[in-house]
């Protein structure tokens, strides 16, 4: 079973980076990020009615990429959101909400 995981390091201390150190996500934010398109590994938005029923219920992940231009992207194993066919999933958070989350949650 394949395991993906975004791994990011801070330039100047060479320390992981934490998700919080580009967005700030607060508990009442998940409805949001959840209403965003999710995306298979190959790149493709994945139509809702094929993402499984309760998959907004899944906890927000806290493992992550940097999706480029201010982009945050949240990475979810297979069998989390959708089926195995669409491996990887993502959701990517624009840069504008990126830091529309970051002012609102300090």
């Amino acid at each position: 079973m394949p395991h993906y995981r975004g791994v990011t390091y801070s330039k100047d201390t060479g320390e992981r980076a934490s998700i919080r150190d580009f967005v700030r996500i607060g508990s009442d934010d998940a409805w949001r990020i959840y209403n965003l398109p999710v995306f298979s590994l190959s790149g493709k938005e994945i139509p809702k009615y094929k993402l499984f029923r309760d998959y907004a219920n899944e906890p927000l992940s806290g493992n992550f990429y940097l999706a480029g231009h201010g982009q945050v992207a949240l990475i979810y194993q297979p069998y989390q959101l959708a089926a195995f066919v669409y491996g990887m999933t993502s959701i990517i958070l624009p840069a504008s909400l990126v830091e529309e989350l970051n002012e609102k949650n300090p």
